[in-house]
């Protein structure tokens, strides 16, 4: 074609099309937003004249300066738990022994194969190496969407407390037990691989995904239980609290919990892979949930907008995903003297990314929590600049009513004087 040919057998044929894909649900969006309707508080104020040009130099006048810079600092360090830690966890898998055991039975089956054929050195070589590779990716692929079930877990799980404790409502056992179930449904499906079709002829494709949904319902239909119990006792501790304590409740647990799944649980076996990734996804993505309910209300209408493009475009694709580019300059050998002399080489670059990716995961957890503290509840919920002026008329009304009857006062006092 006029932007070229990808070739099929092209090692990166594969990752190509994964991202030319990504443009499939952008053409939806491209045809939708010109119908889209503006937010009523700021077509309110545009209607009425009354809205002012956002500056970006605003966001940093006195009144707006902590925020702003507490909330990018907390988007940062929300992006460099993703780019720091969740995404490198498929260049430690390969060192859990099962990974480790599959890859190198397909490498020995690969060459047994070309050796059979009697193809040439280097050809086999570069089967064994193939087959070492693919190996390796199917079971990242199937953690990695564990990754991303916990993720959408997370998001679920954020939004419900949320609910409860920011606006002051209830929720019973029922979502917890729908999310639940749907949770299992997908990892399950996640590790079936989504298929339509099996190697298998004798394996019934409509069973394989009924027995998928049958253990959604049963097993997190149980699970959902103990969720809902532990939710209710968080969301009881935090009632009345401010809504920076949400955050702070999913980045406490992370301080412990990150160093743990990324600098041993990966490493250490593939089930133990599996609990940790969901749990790390459910943590960090669950973050960006509080932000894309909390964030607007930090700043008044006219500058929603600034603020939270500055917050999210600095704060977090800017800075956050820095931590991508400190993790693989950390783990490159001309730095491999920072750890010890059996990681050194090669060899040992899982490990170095593990114990990178560990620390960097309590890093950005423990900075997160201790500067949450300092996020300032939100003036804007309600929409308090709208308040705001209207308060400041009122009080000029009030203030020339009140100087009204001293001025007749004056004059009856001066008609006394006269008579």
């Amino acid at each position: 074609g006029i932007l070229g040919k990808i070739p099929d057998s092209s090692d990166t044929a594969v990752w190509r099309y994964t991202l030319m894909s990504g443009l499939i649900p952008a053409i939806p969006l491209i045809l939708i937003r010109p119908f889209l309707p503006e937010s009523p508080q700021w077509q309110k104020k545009k209607d009425a004249g009354k809205l002012k040009r956002p500056s970006l130099g605003e966001l940093f006048a006195p009144q707006f300066k902590n925020t702003t810079i507490i909330i990018t600092l907390l988007f940062a360090l929300a992006y460099g738990g993703a780019f720091g830690a969740l995404q490198h966890m498929r260049l430690i898998l390969p060192k859990a022994p099962e990974v480790a055991a599959d890859s190198t039975a397909a490498k020995a089956k690969a060459v047994a194969n070309a050796e059979a054929k009697k193809l040439d050195k280097k050809k086999t070589i570069i089967a064994g190496k193939k087959a070492f590779k693919a190996a390796e990716g199917v079971h990242v692929a199937h953690v990695t969407k564990v990754q991303e079930v916990g993720g959408l877990f997370g998001r679920a799980l954020m939004a419900m407390v949320m609910v409860v404790v920011v606006a002051r409502g209830t929720a019973n056992i029922l979502p917890f037990v729908g999310w639940s179930a749907l949770a299992v449904f997908l990892i399950c499906e996640s590790l079936m691989g989504f298929g339509l079709k099996f190697a298998d002829p004798n394996t019934s494709v409509l069973a394989a995904h009924l027995m998928c949904l049958g253990k959604g319902i049963l097993f997190g239909g149980i699970l959902g239980v103990p969720v809902w119990w532990l939710t209710t006792r968080l969301t009881n501790y935090l009632k009345d609290a401010p809504c920076r304590s949400v955050l702070r409740a999913f980045q406490l647990p992370g301080i412990f919990l990150m160093p743990l799944i990324f600098g041993f649980l990966i490493a250490n076996s593939l089930s133990a892979a599996y609990i940790g990734v969901f749990i790390a996804g459910l943590l960090v993505i669950g973050q960006f949930t509080f932000w894309g309910n909390m964030l607007p209300r930090y700043f008044p209408v006219h500058l929603r907008g600034t603020g939270e493009s500055f917050a999210a475009n600095i704060g977090g694709r800017l800075i956050g995903t820095s931590f991508a580019f400190l993790v693989f300059t950390v783990t490159d050998e001309k730095w491999q003297s920072l750890f010890p002399q059996s990681l050194h080489g090669p060899a040992g670059f899982p490990m170095r990314v593990a114990y990178t990716t560990a620390a960097i995961g309590f890093l950005v957890f423990a900075l997160g929590w201790f500067i949450a503290g300092k996020l300032p509840d939100p003036q804007y919920g309600n929409h308090g600049d709208e308040k705001e002026d209207e308060s400041k008329s009122i009080t000029v009304e009030d203030e020339e009513e009140t100087t009204a009857p001293d001025d007749e006062n004056v004059n009856e006092d001066s008609g006394e004087e006269k008579a």
